[in-house]
């Protein structure tokens, strides 16, 4: 993500991490990333353990980044239900999975 987020020309379009042990903190640095990133479209970090921290920063990113392009967004079990995570989703059009 720390390269993703420093190289702003990157045109990345499908980042899959699912299941890579990332956390809270990593999530933030998901998040960073994603504030930056406007040729990103898939976003699979399903199988992590984001938590309530991780998908607030994530929804966060989403409201603050005015020309996301993300339109998928597969997250952790449980995690699509929530709230502020899920009105960013719908604010910016991306299918939250």
């Amino acid at each position: 993500c720390e390269a993703v987020q420093n190289n702003k020309a990157a045109k990345l379009a499908l980042l899959d991490i699912k299941q890579n042990c990332l956390g809270p903190i990593g999530a933030k640095s998901v998040a960073a990333m994603l504030v930056v990133t406007t040729s990103l479209t898939e976003l699979d970090i399903q199988g992590n353990k984001i938590g309530n921290t991780g998908a607030e920063a994530i929804a966060d990113a989403l409201k603050m980044h005015n020309s996301c392009a993300l339109k998928k967004l597969t997250v952790p079990e449980g995690i699509e239900k929530h709230a502020a995570l899920k009105a960013a989703c719908q604010l910016r059009e991306v299918k939250l999975i």
